[in-house]
Protein backbone atom coordinates (compact mmCIF):
# COMPACT_ATOMS: atom_id res chain seq x y z
CA UNK A 1 0.00 0.00 0.00
CA UNK A 2 1.60 3.18 -1.12
CA UNK A 3 2.05 5.96 2.11
CA UNK A 4 0.11 9.20 1.88
CA UNK A 5 2.15 12.10 3.02
CA UNK A 6 0.84 14.73 5.60
CA UNK A 7 0.85 17.96 3.88
CA UNK A 8 1.73 21.36 5.77
CA UNK A 9 -2.34 22.73 5.33
CA UNK A 10 -3.54 19.30 6.63
CA UNK A 11 -0.74 19.33 9.46
CA UNK A 12 -1.62 22.84 11.12
CA UNK A 13 -5.44 22.08 10.76
CA UNK A 14 -4.88 18.65 13.08
CA UNK A 15 -2.82 20.33 15.82
CA UNK A 16 -5.57 23.41 15.46
CA UNK A 17 -7.96 20.06 16.25
CA UNK A 18 -5.92 18.69 18.65
CA UNK A 19 -5.92 21.75 20.79
CA UNK A 20 -9.11 22.40 20.49
CA UNK A 21 -10.28 18.73 21.95
CA UNK A 22 -10.70 16.84 19.13
CA UNK A 23 -10.47 13.30 19.13
CA UNK A 24 -7.99 11.18 17.36
CA UNK A 25 -11.16 9.15 16.15
CA UNK A 26 -13.02 12.01 14.47
CA UNK A 27 -9.84 13.40 13.52
CA UNK A 28 -8.99 10.07 11.80
CA UNK A 29 -12.84 10.35 10.15
CA UNK A 30 -12.14 13.98 8.85
CA UNK A 31 -8.69 13.12 6.97
CA UNK A 32 -9.69 10.03 5.88
CA UNK A 33 -6.89 8.34 7.26
CA UNK A 34 -6.86 5.64 10.48
CA UNK A 35 -6.67 6.60 13.90
CA UNK A 36 -3.26 4.99 14.44
CA UNK A 37 -2.18 7.47 11.84
CA UNK A 38 -3.30 10.38 13.49
CA UNK A 39 -1.90 9.17 16.80
CA UNK A 40 1.58 7.86 15.10
CA UNK A 41 1.79 11.92 13.62
CA UNK A 42 0.44 13.59 16.80
CA UNK A 43 3.49 10.91 18.58
CA UNK A 44 6.14 12.03 16.06
CA UNK A 45 5.21 15.40 16.52
CA UNK A 46 5.75 15.50 20.12
CA UNK A 47 1.89 15.50 21.50
CA UNK A 48 0.24 12.33 22.56
CA UNK A 49 -3.17 12.03 21.53
CA UNK A 50 -4.87 13.80 24.55
CA UNK A 51 -2.61 16.89 25.14
CA UNK A 52 0.41 18.64 24.49
CA UNK A 53 4.09 17.22 26.03
CA UNK A 54 6.06 19.90 27.68
CA UNK A 55 9.36 20.28 26.10
CA UNK A 56 12.48 18.48 27.55
CA UNK A 57 10.57 16.21 29.37
CA UNK A 58 10.32 18.12 32.91
CA UNK A 59 10.75 15.20 35.45
CA UNK A 60 7.69 16.47 37.65
CA UNK A 61 4.56 18.09 36.38
CA UNK A 62 2.91 20.55 37.44
CA UNK A 63 1.10 20.57 40.72
CA UNK A 64 -2.93 20.82 39.46
CA UNK A 65 -2.12 18.00 37.10
CA UNK A 66 -4.76 15.12 37.68
CA UNK A 67 -3.94 11.63 37.77
CA UNK A 68 -5.50 10.52 34.46
CA UNK A 69 -3.58 13.60 32.37
CA UNK A 70 -0.17 12.47 34.86
CA UNK A 71 -0.60 8.64 33.25
CA UNK A 72 -0.81 9.80 29.30
CA UNK A 73 2.16 12.28 29.46
CA UNK A 74 3.99 9.25 31.07
CA UNK A 75 2.91 7.01 28.35
CA UNK A 76 3.55 9.85 25.82
CA UNK A 77 7.26 10.63 27.20
CA UNK A 78 7.69 6.62 26.73
CA UNK A 79 6.68 6.59 23.39
CA UNK A 80 8.67 9.58 22.49
CA UNK A 81 11.71 7.99 24.49
CA UNK A 82 11.01 4.57 22.08
CA UNK A 83 11.32 6.11 18.81
CA UNK A 84 14.07 8.40 20.07
CA UNK A 85 16.02 5.05 20.61
CA UNK A 86 14.62 3.43 16.89
CA UNK A 87 16.20 6.95 14.96
CA UNK A 88 18.99 6.37 16.64
CA UNK A 89 18.92 2.67 16.16
CA UNK A 90 18.44 3.43 12.38
CA UNK A 91 21.07 6.06 11.85
CA UNK A 92 23.75 3.69 13.49
CA UNK A 93 22.80 0.86 11.41
CA UNK A 94 23.16 3.23 8.25
CA UNK A 95 26.29 4.21 8.75
CA UNK A 96 27.55 0.84 9.95
CA UNK A 97 26.33 -0.14 6.25
CA UNK A 98 27.74 2.75 4.65
CA UNK A 99 31.22 1.38 6.22
CA UNK A 100 30.74 -1.91 4.99
CA UNK A 101 30.08 -1.29 2.01
CA UNK A 102 33.28 1.36 1.42
CA UNK A 103 35.15 -1.15 3.00
CA UNK A 104 33.91 -4.42 -0.14
CA UNK A 105 34.35 -1.67 -2.79
CA UNK A 106 38.01 -0.72 -1.47
CA UNK A 107 39.02 -4.59 -1.19
CA UNK A 108 37.80 -5.29 -4.61
CA UNK A 109 39.89 -2.71 -5.96
CA UNK A 110 42.97 -3.59 -4.04
CA UNK A 111 42.59 -7.41 -4.78
CA UNK A 112 41.96 -5.94 -9.08
CA UNK A 113 44.69 -2.79 -9.60
CA UNK A 114 46.87 -2.96 -6.64
CA UNK A 115 47.67 -6.94 -7.36
CA UNK A 116 48.75 -5.45 -10.82
CA UNK A 117 52.46 -6.35 -11.87
CA UNK A 118 54.35 -3.42 -11.52
CA UNK A 119 55.00 -3.13 -15.37
CA UNK A 120 53.44 -3.69 -18.06
CA UNK A 121 54.37 -5.65 -21.15
CA UNK A 122 52.90 -4.38 -24.30
CA UNK A 123 53.49 -6.39 -27.49
CA UNK A 124 55.27 -4.99 -30.69
CA UNK A 125 52.67 -4.09 -33.37
CA UNK A 126 53.06 -5.32 -36.29
CA UNK A 127 51.15 -3.71 -39.61
CA UNK A 128 50.30 -5.52 -42.70
CA UNK A 129 52.20 -4.99 -45.82
CA UNK A 130 50.42 -3.25 -48.98
CA UNK A 131 49.94 -6.01 -50.71
CA UNK A 132 48.16 -7.47 -48.03
CA UNK A 133 45.96 -4.93 -47.41
CA UNK A 134 44.73 -4.75 -50.99
CA UNK A 135 44.49 -8.67 -50.97
CA UNK A 136 40.70 -8.85 -50.70
CA UNK A 137 38.87 -5.56 -50.60
CA UNK A 138 37.27 -4.32 -53.52
CA UNK A 139 36.60 -0.62 -54.04
CA UNK A 140 32.64 0.52 -55.33
CA UNK A 141 32.84 4.01 -56.99
CA UNK A 142 29.39 5.63 -57.77
CA UNK A 143 29.01 8.32 -60.73
CA UNK A 144 25.54 9.29 -61.44
CA UNK A 145 23.93 12.48 -62.10
CA UNK A 146 26.96 14.30 -63.57
CA UNK A 147 24.52 16.01 -66.18
CA UNK A 148 26.96 16.72 -69.00
CA UNK A 149 26.05 19.85 -71.18
CA UNK A 150 23.86 21.49 -67.96
CA UNK A 151 24.06 24.94 -67.79
CA UNK A 152 22.96 26.67 -64.06
CA UNK A 153 22.63 30.64 -64.08
CA UNK A 154 23.79 31.38 -60.69
CA UNK A 155 21.45 35.00 -61.26
CA UNK A 156 18.48 31.98 -60.64
CA UNK A 157 19.78 31.29 -57.14
CA UNK A 158 20.57 34.19 -55.99
CA UNK A 159 24.40 33.28 -56.69
CA UNK A 160 24.30 30.27 -53.91
CA UNK A 161 24.98 28.15 -57.06
CA UNK A 162 26.28 27.69 -60.74
CA UNK A 163 26.83 24.79 -63.12
CA UNK A 164 28.22 24.72 -66.44
CA UNK A 165 30.71 22.65 -68.68
CA UNK A 166 33.62 24.41 -67.05
CA UNK A 167 32.42 23.60 -63.33
CA UNK A 168 31.68 19.50 -64.73
CA UNK A 169 35.38 19.15 -65.64
CA UNK A 170 36.60 20.32 -62.38
CA UNK A 171 34.60 18.53 -60.23
CA UNK A 172 35.11 15.40 -62.12
CA UNK A 173 38.89 15.96 -61.89
CA UNK A 174 38.88 16.99 -57.79
CA UNK A 175 36.74 13.59 -58.18
CA UNK A 176 39.62 11.59 -59.60
CA UNK A 177 42.00 13.11 -56.80
CA UNK A 178 40.44 12.21 -54.26
CA UNK A 179 40.06 8.59 -54.75
CA UNK A 180 43.86 8.66 -55.94
CA UNK A 181 44.51 9.68 -52.28
CA UNK A 182 41.87 7.47 -50.54
CA UNK A 183 43.20 4.08 -52.87
CA UNK A 184 46.64 5.56 -51.66
CA UNK A 185 46.02 4.71 -48.70
CA UNK A 186 44.01 1.89 -49.05
CA UNK A 187 44.53 0.05 -51.96
CA UNK A 188 41.61 -2.43 -53.70
CA UNK A 189 42.29 -5.52 -55.49
CA UNK A 190 40.02 -4.43 -57.92
CA UNK A 191 37.19 -1.23 -58.83
CA UNK A 192 34.17 -1.41 -59.68
CA UNK A 193 32.54 1.71 -61.20
CA UNK A 194 28.45 2.45 -61.20
CA UNK A 195 27.47 4.56 -63.47
CA UNK A 196 23.61 5.58 -62.21
CA UNK A 197 22.17 7.32 -65.14
CA UNK A 198 21.93 11.10 -65.90
CA UNK A 199 25.56 11.40 -67.08
CA UNK A 200 24.05 13.47 -70.25
CA UNK A 201 21.76 15.87 -69.19
CA UNK A 202 19.45 15.87 -72.55
CA UNK A 203 17.61 18.29 -73.57
CA UNK A 204 14.39 18.62 -71.68
CA UNK A 205 14.37 22.37 -71.40
CA UNK A 206 12.47 24.80 -73.44
CA UNK A 207 13.91 23.63 -76.93
CA UNK A 208 14.32 27.53 -78.27
CA UNK A 209 16.27 29.02 -74.91
CA UNK A 210 19.88 27.43 -76.46
CA UNK A 211 21.96 28.89 -73.78
CA UNK A 212 20.72 26.66 -71.16
CA UNK A 213 21.98 23.62 -72.82
CA UNK A 214 24.31 21.82 -75.65
CA UNK A 215 23.52 20.38 -78.47
CA UNK A 216 23.22 16.73 -77.46
CA UNK A 217 25.78 15.50 -79.90
CA UNK A 218 28.40 18.32 -77.86
CA UNK A 219 27.42 16.51 -74.62
CA UNK A 220 28.07 13.06 -75.27
CA UNK A 221 31.18 14.53 -76.96
CA UNK A 222 32.52 16.33 -73.96
CA UNK A 223 31.57 13.59 -71.75
CA UNK A 224 32.96 10.37 -73.59
CA UNK A 225 36.54 12.57 -73.80
CA UNK A 226 36.11 13.34 -70.23
CA UNK A 227 35.16 10.03 -69.00
CA UNK A 228 37.36 8.13 -71.06
CA UNK A 229 40.78 9.72 -69.65
CA UNK A 230 38.87 9.33 -66.07
CA UNK A 231 38.79 5.39 -66.19
CA UNK A 232 42.61 5.52 -67.64
CA UNK A 233 43.57 6.99 -64.84
CA UNK A 234 41.59 4.95 -62.78
CA UNK A 235 42.93 1.83 -64.51
CA UNK A 236 46.43 2.39 -62.67
CA UNK A 237 44.96 2.59 -59.23
CA UNK A 238 44.01 -1.15 -59.29
CA UNK A 239 44.46 -4.81 -61.16
CA UNK A 240 40.81 -3.77 -62.98
CA UNK A 241 38.38 -2.26 -63.42
CA UNK A 242 34.54 -3.46 -64.04
CA UNK A 243 31.73 -0.71 -65.46
CA UNK A 244 28.19 -1.75 -65.06
CA UNK A 245 25.62 1.36 -66.07
CA UNK A 246 22.07 1.60 -66.21
CA UNK A 247 20.36 4.57 -67.78
CA UNK A 248 18.69 7.70 -65.98
CA UNK A 249 15.48 9.78 -67.54
CA UNK A 250 17.47 13.10 -68.54
CA UNK A 251 19.21 11.34 -71.04
CA UNK A 252 15.87 10.26 -73.17
CA UNK A 253 14.93 11.25 -76.46
CA UNK A 254 13.61 15.19 -77.39
CA UNK A 255 9.90 15.03 -77.39
CA UNK A 256 9.74 11.90 -75.10
CA UNK A 257 7.48 12.94 -72.21
CA UNK A 258 8.28 9.75 -69.96
CA UNK A 259 11.40 7.39 -70.15
CA UNK A 260 10.09 3.97 -72.12
CA UNK A 261 9.91 0.93 -69.07
CA UNK A 262 10.99 -1.60 -72.27
CA UNK A 263 13.83 -0.45 -74.36
CA UNK A 264 14.91 2.06 -72.08
CA UNK A 265 18.43 1.36 -73.30
CA UNK A 266 17.12 3.81 -76.17
CA UNK A 267 18.81 6.21 -74.39
CA UNK A 268 22.14 9.33 -74.38
CA UNK A 269 23.64 7.38 -71.31
CA UNK A 270 23.25 4.38 -73.24
CA UNK A 271 25.21 5.65 -75.95
CA UNK A 272 27.76 7.14 -73.76
CA UNK A 273 28.44 3.44 -72.56
CA UNK A 274 28.69 1.54 -75.93
CA UNK A 275 31.29 4.63 -76.94
CA UNK A 276 33.35 4.09 -73.67
CA UNK A 277 33.65 0.81 -73.77
CA UNK A 278 34.62 0.64 -77.51
CA UNK A 279 37.19 3.31 -76.76
CA UNK A 280 38.31 1.11 -73.58
CA UNK A 281 38.51 -1.76 -75.30
CA UNK A 282 40.96 -0.65 -77.90
CA UNK A 283 43.13 1.21 -75.11
CA UNK A 284 43.27 0.03 -72.13
CA UNK A 285 42.70 -4.35 -71.32
CA UNK A 286 41.89 -4.25 -67.36
CA UNK A 287 39.13 -2.64 -68.18
CA UNK A 288 35.68 -4.33 -68.95
CA UNK A 289 31.75 -2.59 -69.34
CA UNK A 290 28.40 -5.13 -68.82
CA UNK A 291 26.92 -4.89 -71.94
CA UNK A 292 23.52 -5.24 -70.33
CA UNK A 293 20.83 -2.77 -70.97
CA UNK A 294 18.39 -3.40 -68.26
CA UNK A 295 17.02 -0.99 -66.47
CA UNK A 296 17.63 -2.73 -63.30
CA UNK A 297 20.96 -3.74 -62.49
CA UNK A 298 21.88 -6.78 -60.26
CA UNK A 299 25.97 -6.61 -59.57
CA UNK A 300 27.79 -9.08 -57.77
CA UNK A 301 31.00 -8.30 -55.94
CA UNK A 302 32.34 -10.98 -54.38
CA UNK A 303 29.35 -12.22 -52.08
CA UNK A 304 27.75 -8.82 -52.04
CA UNK A 305 24.94 -7.97 -53.99
CA UNK A 306 24.32 -4.55 -55.21
CA UNK A 307 20.87 -3.37 -57.31
CA UNK A 308 21.64 -0.59 -59.21
CA UNK A 309 19.02 1.37 -60.72
CA UNK A 310 18.46 5.03 -61.42
CA UNK A 311 15.88 5.66 -59.04
CA UNK A 312 13.29 7.96 -61.15
CA UNK A 313 10.76 4.87 -60.87
CA UNK A 314 10.89 5.14 -57.31
CA UNK A 315 8.68 7.48 -55.70
CA UNK A 316 6.72 8.15 -52.21
CA UNK A 317 7.95 9.46 -48.57
CA UNK A 318 10.84 11.70 -47.99
CA UNK A 319 13.65 11.00 -50.69
CA UNK A 320 11.60 8.20 -51.81
CA UNK A 321 11.91 6.10 -48.86
CA UNK A 322 8.12 4.45 -49.81
CA UNK A 323 9.44 3.32 -53.10
CA UNK A 324 12.60 2.30 -52.25
CA UNK A 325 10.83 -0.01 -49.46
CA UNK A 326 8.68 -1.25 -52.04
CA UNK A 327 11.63 -2.01 -54.81
CA UNK A 328 13.49 -3.95 -51.48
CA UNK A 329 9.81 -6.12 -50.81
CA UNK A 330 9.68 -6.71 -54.80
CA UNK A 331 13.32 -8.23 -54.92
CA UNK A 332 13.04 -10.18 -51.89
CA UNK A 333 9.78 -12.10 -53.72
CA UNK A 334 11.57 -12.34 -57.23
CA UNK A 335 14.52 -13.77 -54.73
CA UNK A 336 12.77 -16.52 -52.70
CA UNK A 337 11.54 -17.66 -56.27
CA UNK A 338 14.62 -18.06 -58.07
CA UNK A 339 16.39 -19.44 -55.01
CA UNK A 340 19.34 -16.34 -55.56
CA UNK A 341 20.12 -14.62 -52.19
CA UNK A 342 18.52 -11.16 -51.61
CA UNK A 343 20.34 -7.57 -52.80
CA UNK A 344 22.46 -6.08 -49.75
CA UNK A 345 22.67 -2.83 -51.11
CA UNK A 346 20.24 -0.56 -53.89
CA UNK A 347 21.91 2.33 -55.16
CA UNK A 348 20.58 4.76 -57.02
CA UNK A 349 20.68 8.30 -58.13
CA UNK A 350 18.19 10.85 -59.34
CA UNK A 351 17.25 12.03 -56.34
CA UNK A 352 20.24 14.60 -55.95
CA UNK A 353 21.06 14.52 -52.28
CA UNK A 354 23.37 11.96 -50.58
CA UNK A 355 21.36 9.64 -47.96
CA UNK A 356 21.28 6.14 -46.69
CA UNK A 357 18.53 4.14 -45.69
CA UNK A 358 17.68 1.01 -43.71
CA UNK A 359 15.73 -1.06 -46.32
CA UNK A 360 14.21 -4.93 -45.86
CA UNK A 361 17.08 -6.96 -44.89
CA UNK A 362 19.89 -4.50 -46.30
CA UNK A 363 19.85 -0.46 -46.97
CA UNK A 364 19.67 1.88 -49.63
CA UNK A 365 22.53 4.10 -50.99
CA UNK A 366 21.56 7.56 -52.44
CA UNK A 367 24.02 8.72 -54.59
CA UNK A 368 24.94 12.51 -54.93
CA UNK A 369 24.94 14.84 -57.72
CA UNK A 370 27.89 16.66 -59.71
CA UNK A 371 25.71 19.75 -60.00
CA UNK A 372 24.45 20.18 -56.93
CA UNK A 373 21.27 23.14 -56.28
CA UNK A 374 19.50 24.11 -59.43
CA UNK A 375 15.98 25.81 -59.61
CA UNK A 376 14.60 21.82 -59.90
CA UNK A 377 15.47 21.05 -56.49
CA UNK A 378 14.71 24.09 -54.91
CA UNK A 379 11.68 22.63 -53.90
CA UNK A 380 14.28 19.93 -51.95
CA UNK A 381 16.41 19.98 -48.57
CA UNK A 382 19.92 21.46 -50.11
CA UNK A 383 22.19 18.84 -50.98
CA UNK A 384 26.41 19.93 -52.07
CA UNK A 385 27.42 18.89 -54.81
CA UNK A 386 29.23 14.99 -54.29
CA UNK A 387 29.86 11.45 -55.35
CA UNK A 388 30.17 8.48 -53.03
CA UNK A 389 32.82 5.53 -53.00
CA UNK A 390 32.64 2.28 -50.81
CA UNK A 391 35.00 -0.68 -50.09
CA UNK A 392 33.61 -4.10 -50.31
CA UNK A 393 35.66 -7.20 -48.07
CA UNK A 394 34.48 -10.97 -48.70
CA UNK A 395 32.01 -12.63 -46.18
CA UNK A 396 31.96 -8.73 -44.50
CA UNK A 397 30.72 -6.94 -46.77
CA UNK A 398 30.51 -2.62 -47.20
CA UNK A 399 33.55 -1.78 -44.69
CA UNK A 400 33.81 1.69 -45.34
CA UNK A 401 31.98 4.39 -47.10
CA UNK A 402 33.98 7.95 -48.15
CA UNK A 403 31.59 10.58 -49.15
CA UNK A 404 33.39 12.62 -51.97
CA UNK A 405 32.37 16.28 -51.87
CA UNK A 406 32.68 17.94 -55.01
CA UNK A 407 32.02 21.89 -54.13
CA UNK A 408 35.72 23.09 -53.22
CA UNK A 409 37.05 22.00 -56.62
CA UNK A 410 39.17 24.44 -58.09
CA UNK A 411 38.95 25.76 -61.36
CA UNK A 412 41.91 24.64 -63.48
CA UNK A 413 42.22 26.23 -67.04
CA UNK A 414 45.63 26.15 -67.81
CA UNK A 415 46.53 23.24 -68.45
CA UNK A 416 42.87 21.85 -68.61
CA UNK A 417 43.21 18.24 -66.92
CA UNK A 418 42.10 16.35 -69.60
CA UNK A 419 43.23 16.51 -73.15
CA UNK A 420 39.97 18.18 -75.26
CA UNK A 421 39.41 18.41 -78.90
CA UNK A 422 40.09 22.15 -79.80
CA UNK A 423 36.59 22.67 -79.78
CA UNK A 424 35.20 21.17 -76.59
CA UNK A 425 38.55 22.91 -75.79
CA UNK A 426 37.50 26.57 -76.52
CA UNK A 427 33.92 25.94 -74.93
CA UNK A 428 35.15 24.60 -71.66
CA UNK A 429 37.71 27.98 -71.54
CA UNK A 430 34.57 29.77 -72.44
CA UNK A 431 32.53 28.93 -69.98
CA UNK A 432 35.71 28.87 -67.04
CA UNK A 433 36.23 32.44 -67.84
CA UNK A 434 32.88 33.36 -67.40
CA UNK A 435 32.80 31.61 -63.58
CA UNK A 436 35.81 33.48 -62.68
CA UNK A 437 34.79 36.74 -63.77
CA UNK A 438 31.38 35.88 -61.37
CA UNK A 439 33.56 34.85 -58.77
Amino acid sequence: MKTQLWTKREVDRLLRMFEAGHPASEMASLFGRTEASVRHKLLNMGFSSRRIIEPAFEEEAPPDTSMEEALLREKACKELEVQEGRRELRAVACEYKGDILEDRVLSEFRKTLFDMPPQIRIPELILPGRSELSSDDVAVVVVSDAHVGQVVDPRELDQRSAYNPAIFVSRLHHLEHELASIFLRHPPKEIVLLFGGDIIHGRLGHSLEDDLTLPIATQVDLALHCFSQFLGRLSQMADSITVHGVAGNHGRWPGTKKPPTDRRWSNLDTILYSSLAALCAATWKNIHFDERVSARRMVDVEDFRILLLHGDQLRGGYCAGGGIQKEMQHWLMRSVQRGDPPPDLIVLGDKHVSANLPVGLGQALINGSMVGEDVFSQNFAPSPPSQTAFFVRPRVGLTEKHLIRLDKAKMDIEPLPYDLKPALRQLVLSFANQTNERN
